[in-house]
């Protein structure tokens, strides 16, 4: 009869430290951008992000165009 306890064949991964991305100062923008809407803008912003994805451009949007050029 076998009592040893049972070991895990699993390897543990060790996960490298994640390299830091820094934000273009586009993603800045549309982060103080998406930040300052109010709830409904909020919403239909994710809308838009989620129904046309890759085609949706924030910087683009006229929204956000009469937002930075204040």
């Amino acid at each position: 009869m076998n009592t040893s306890k049972p070991t895990s064949k699993a390897k543990s991964k060790v996960n490298p430290t994640p390299q830091v991305k820094e934000k273009t100062e586009e993603e800045i923008l549309n982060d103080k951008y998406v930040e300052q809407l109010d709830d409904i803008h909020k919403v239909a912003y994710l809308i838009a992000k989620d129904h046309l994805g890759s085609s949706f451009d924030l910087i683009k949007s006229i929204g956000f165009n009469e937002w930075n050029k204040k």
